[in-house]
């Protein structure tokens, strides 16, 4: 108990030390995050309601190209697309962003056997350079990020080239590029308000080895209905990608495999609080079963996933998410064996309160389990799955919004195929993200 204590007490005083030289350090002038913010002269809660959280205004925004949503009561002609395109110059800083977050976190891991070990760090948890905008005079837009630096690495996360057709009350696009596999409105979307609160429906891998966390090459399209006011509106979008690699990844380039995934959601905004998204995707993983033993094989098992997501906020203060998931997977344990099926059912829900203005408070739930396979080499005791809680609270530290501090707390219960991951999992964070 005392050395615990001294854990926690060691953890607020490098908390305390890494606040003070993030804002060291960091500018005392800085814009909302980035470009759009800059372009158009606003804060970032006019899209965001804490970034990288989308409110309705910044879907509206993504859904026309990076273009401003004009005024449509409904009395006139609609504006066009191409009308709404910025005839400002070109700027690079209008153009491209810098996101930087850091953190020190504290973690207590308990393995499958009882035993348990904390460590406490100090991280550049990302670096990444973003860019995007509407191309002035035309119906194409762009948007991109390279990371810089994550997990001791770099990739090109996203890299989108779009054209946008249409008006304000119907509008189309088509686009072609790299980008995330799955987006959505508030509980559909991947993007929450911390890069470690994205519900488990989306991360957590399958006994397959899939999830929706990446970012493969792909071709998609999509359909925008803004009713006059914007009293609601319909956000439809199909893609089709080149899919996941045998370790999970997704696919860019030099796919091997003639098999393409699909992908849809749909979104339905009503009034200025409320939502519900509807999603389905079915695809091929290429799957390298037993590996390193003598009954190693590789398969390709079809998998699809049908998922059901809402969110509700009450009196501009308390936003109530849910989100419901239900996947099945072709399954085969030895190569002798029929391929079967198995089934995973995943849920969360998620209470924010918005104190104030740039201010909130939030915890989530989350639940997922897969139905056990036949497994020949191995025995679960206890179904496969994970179970996570969530309760932290994050404060916007400049006026307009760009920087922001949190502390989170995390406790993660897992039960996996093969004892890799450990029983339980512990974790404190107190975060700094800033966008320029």
């Amino acid at each position: 108990m005392h050395m615990k204590r001294k854990l926690i007490r060691n953890r607020f005083l490098l908390t305390a030390l890494a606040a003070g030289l993030a804002f060291a350090f960091f500018p005392k002038r800085t814009e909302a995050i980035p470009a759009f913010a800059r372009k158009y002269g606003v804060s970032c809660y006019t899209c965001h309601t804490i970034f990288p959280r989308l409110n309705k205004f910044g879907y509206e925004f993504k859904r026309l190209g990076y273009r401003m949503p004009p005024d449509w009561e409904g009395k006139k002609a609609p504006t066009t697309i191409r009308m709404m395109a910025s005839h400002k110059p070109f700027s690079l800083t209008d153009t491209a962003a810098i996101f930087l977050r850091t953190d020190v976190d504290w973690s207590k891991a308990t393995a499958q056997d009882g035993t348990s070990a904390s460590n406490s760090s100090i991280d550049l948890a990302e670096a990444s350079v973003l860019w995007g905008g509407a191309i002035p005079n035309s119906n194409f837009s762009y948007f991109g990020e390279y990371v810089m630096y994550e997990d001791g690495g770099s990739d090109l996360e996203r890299a989108r080239l779009a054209y946008t057709g249409g008006n304000v009350e119907n509008s189309w696009f088509v686009g072609i590029g790299k980008g995330h596999l799955q987006e959505g409105f508030r509980a559909s979307d991947t993007m929450g308000l911390t890069d470690d609160d994205t519900p488990l429906v989306f991360t957590l891998a399958s006994p397959n080895g899939f999830s929706f966390d990446q970012s493969p090459g792909l071709v998609e399209g999509g359909y925008t209905y803004m009713a006059p006011n914007y009293n609601y509106v319909v956000g439809l979008t199909a893609k089709v990608t080149n899919g996941v690699d045998a370790n999970g990844e997704g696919i860019t380039s030099g796919s091997q495999y003639n098999h393409k995934d699909v992908w849809f959601d749909g979104d339905f905004l009503i009034g200025d609080n409320a939502s519900v998204s509807l999603m389905y995707y079915k695809g091929r993983k290429p799957q390298v079963q037993n590996a390193g033993t003598p009954f190693e094989f590789t398969y390709q098992p079809q998998q699809t996933r049908y998922g059901l997501f809402g969110h509700y906020e009450f009196m501009d203060h308390l936003d109530v998410l849910a989100g419901y998931a239900h996947s099945k997977e072709d399954w085969q344990g030895l190569v002798t064996d029929p391929v079967t099926t198995f089934n995973g059912y995943s849920w969360f829900g998620e209470l924010d309160y918005y104190i104030k203005q740039g201010l909130v408070v939030y915890g989530r739930y989350d639940k997922a389990h897969f139905d056990q396979p036949s497994m020949a080499l191995f025995a679960l005791q206890s179904p496969l799955g994970q179970r996570q809680y969530m309760l932290g609270v994050m404060k916007a530290v400049t006026r307009r919004g760009n920087a922001k501090v949190y502390l989170q707390y995390t406790d993660t219960k897992n039960n996996d195929i093969y004892g890799d991951f450990p029983a339980k999992t512990q974790e404190a964070k107190f975060g700094v993200d800033l966008g320029w």
